[in-house]
């Protein structure tokens, strides 16, 4: 099982374990903490619909093989994905983002604090939270909010606190989950992934698919495979368990999966095809300098605290903005170089990722600070963690020259 979590790509719970022993920021000693600006994707969560489908499907698909030893657990199990629970924020999702919460408040505790005016409400003009269109989101900020600010609201024993969320409209967000909004994207991105795609899935499933065919004494196919892996990872991520689907698989067989869903990220999302994930992420790389500059310049409407609940093609779309996680992958990379490559969704891009941009103040000069999955990281074309603004600034400002509603428009003929 231990194994099997460190191989589970943009599907693995978010590792609250390795934060037990939570401190006050001693990063920050010496420096005042003048703004946070949070991205979260939304917590672990049942498949959408396509997943839904594809599991269901996995289940009829097993059922007609006499394997026993593969297949035997089918006997007595019961099927927890209904497509009425699509989407939604599983048990886990939810601790997650508590957990999330909880620990930012133990880690900036007086800046927590400065949030909340006297007769314990949140003074909305230091503060705002946003979701994208969905439910999942939504909940994230509920189960979020309710760790953060436990225990200094007037609600029950736990002293919760009402906060406002605001969520943006499915089809007009340019800050959150604007692959929806971006029409440019949503024609090119995921045929060009596809088309790259197919030949590599067939190469490294196939085999796969064969070994199973004989093991099972059915027919099975590349898309079975798929079907399988995905059921896999939601039984690991949601019930903890490679008892099932997983048993389907060998070690060399999870890592190749594993690969094949970075790969699939990396272009629909990053790396892939820079020109499009890149520009399609500027908007909300705009708002991040401008709230930056807003709170230097100490303008009213800025807020100290603003937090985004979105998706991976959020959090991705970002971390390609900004250069982390850089690496050069093909559909003809050697096995070297997948083993070696930094773009692998196991260390970064599971449930509740997170990027943090801090605005620090020290002896009257500001910093940037950035923090993935709340560990300071080096912003590529800075030289220190604590990045002076200007030249924060000067790496941000050529990314940003770009007009979303313009780069997104697509021609009708």
């Amino acid at each position: 099982m231990d194994w099997m979590v460190q191989h589970m790509g943009s599907r693995g719970n978010y590792p609250n374990y390795k934060f037990n022993d939570v401190k006050p920021d001693s990063a920050a000693n010496g420096y005042t903490v003048e703004q946070i600006q949070l991205i979260i994707r939304h917590g672990t969560r049942y498949p959408v619909s396509s997943g839904m489908e594809s599991i269901n499907k996995a289940l009829i698909t097993l059922n007609q093989s006499s394997n026993l030893d593969l297949t035997g657990w089918l006997n007595g199990y019961k099927n927890e994905y209904l497509f009425s629970r699509t989407g939604q924020l599983d048990a886990n999702g939810q601790q997650e983002e508590y957990l999330i919460g909880r620990r930012f408040a133990k880690t900036y505790p007086q800046f927590v604090h400065g949030l909340i005016d006297s007769d314990s409400t949140i003074i909305s003009q230091h503060l705002g939270i946003f979701s994208s269109w969905s439910s999942r989101t939504l909940q994230s900020a509920q189960a979020f909010c309710a760790g953060a600010f436990e225990g200094l609201g007037t609600l029950g024993p736990a002293k919760l606190m009402t906060v406002p969320v605001f969520s943006f409209k499915e089809n007009n967000d340019s800050l959150i989950a604007f692959h929806k909004s971006c029409a440019r994207w949503q024609k090119e991105a995921k045929p060009l992934t596809n088309q790259i795609l197919e030949p590599v899935i067939q190469r490294f499933l196939s085999p796969i698919a064969s070994r199973l065919a004989q093991e099972l004494g059915i027919a099975v196919t590349v898309t079975d495979v798929q079907d399988f892996h995905d059921a896999c990872t939601s039984e690991v991520s949601m019930h903890h368990t490679i008892d099932t689907f997983c048993r389907l698989f060998t070690r060399q067989d999870i890592i190749a999966l594993e690969y094949l869903d970075d790969l699939k990220h990396y272009y629909k999302y990053s790396y892939g095809l820079p020109e499009l994930n890149e520009e399609m992420a500027c908007d909300l790389g705009k708002y991040i300098l401008a709230s930056i500059n807003a709170m230097i310049d100490k303008k009213e409407e800025a807020y100290k605290l603003d937090i985004k609940f979105g998706h991976s093609e959020t959090l991705l779309p970002l971390r390609t903005l900004l250069g982390l996680y850089q690496s050069k992958l093909s559909p003809n990379s050697s096995d070297q170089e997948i083993e070696d490559r930094q773009f692998k969704l196991s260390n970064f891009g599971y449930f509740a990722n997170n990027i943090a941009i801090q605005l620090l103040s020290k002896e009257d000069e500001f910093y940037v600070r950035i923090l993935d999955n709340e560990k300071p990281v080096l912003l590529p074309g800075c030289q220190s963690i604590h990045c002076p603004v200007d030249q924060f600034r000067k790496v941000m400002e050529p990314k940003t020259q770009c007009n979303f509603i313009e780069y997104c428009r697509v021609d009708v003929i």
